[in-house]
């Protein structure tokens, strides 16, 4: 994905996610892609999904914690 392009790309992965409701690897590039405009509550919201499907992912467990943490949602940050 071209760093000038993520309006495309945020198109064309919720198309694919359309098809492929559960597929990790649109979620998280859905995430990024919305990481990339600033848009956080959708970053949140992909990275949320991506959790329920994968409870040890990394990246998602750290943007969403890091959001909880300067939501001043401090607990729900120690449960995941």
């Amino acid at each position: 994905m071209k760093m000038d392009k993520p309006n495309n790309a945020i198109f064309t992965l919720q198309t694919a996610l359309e098809k492929f409701p559960e597929n990790l690897a649109i979620l998280i590039h859905l995430a990024r892609s919305y990481d990339i405009i600033g848009d956080e509550n959708k970053c949140y919201e992909f990275y949320k999904r991506v959790i329920e499907q994968e409870q040890n992912n990394i990246e998602a467990i750290a943007y969403v914690s890091n959001m909880n943490f300067y939501r001043d949602q401090y607990e729900v940050s120690l449960k995941l």
